[in-house]
């Protein structure tokens, strides 16, 4: 990737570059890492050093790249003369930004709460269904350790997210955890933290969402 920053000027900011690659899982990397990279304003020459280094990649790898479903987006301050040219250069057509890229949002804009809100809705549904299920107290903590702090970590693992949904993410774990005869809620008889503490301390080993997420991000 620092052959393809070299081709960019960082002090200009106009133009967003966002290229989720549509191919393989090596090529989707490559996109998405090039969309966290920056804000940056690519000049037509630039678009054309960015689909020589694209080509080399596809030579090396052995993978070809499809700009079928490929997208690019452009903020909102481009030109709309800059954002054709820019598409005729590319070669791509499909305007991004509005959807999802490998589950994940593909803009941020806007309120990170309501941007992410579809992390906690997920996790809320998936434990609202095994409520139902009158599991055991040991049949919760497996279900809280294997499955539902893994459903937020691919979203965890590339961005911090706001305190307002982790908050909700432990809500959603400590609401299930307590829950009695089927009914979500109950009495919370031991503060969360708590909980999170490993069973040598008196807890249950629990992961806490917020160090979760730190941890993640650590790892790139």
């Amino acid at each position: 990737m620092d052959l393809l920053h070299e081709h960019f000027d960082p002090m200009n900011v106009d133009l967003i570059g966002a290229l989720p690659l549509g191919s393989c899982p090596s090529a989707d990397s490559l996109g998405w890492h090039f969309t966290k990279s920056g804000k940056y304003t690519v000049e037509k020459d630039q678009c054309g050093a960015i689909l020589d280094i694209l080509k080399q990649y596809e030579a090396v790898s052995r993978q070809q790249i499809n700009f079928a479903k490929s997208s690019i987006q452009f903020g909102h301050t481009v030109d709309e003369g800059v954002r054709t040219e820019m598409q005729e250069v590319l070669g791509i057509t499909n305007l991004g930004g509005m959807g999802s890229y490998m589950g994940l949002p593909e803009s941020l804009g806007g309120s990170k709460t309501q941007v992410f809100s579809f992390v906690s809705d997920k996790l809320q549904n998936r434990t609202n269904g095994w409520t139902a299920k009158l599991l055991s107290k040991g049949g919760k903590e497996v279900m809280i350790k294997s499955v539902a702090t893994v459903v937020p970590t691919f979203v965890m693992s590339c961005f911090r997210i706001p305190k307002t949904i982790t908050s909700k993410l432990t809500s959603a774990l400590a609401n299930f955890w307590w829950s009695t005869h089927g009914q979500s809620g109950g009495m919370h008889w031991l503060a969360w933290e708590k909980l999170c503490c490993s069973k040598q301390l008196g807890g249950l080993g629990v992961r806490n969402v917020d160090d979760f997420n730190s941890a993640l991000l650590a790892k790139q």
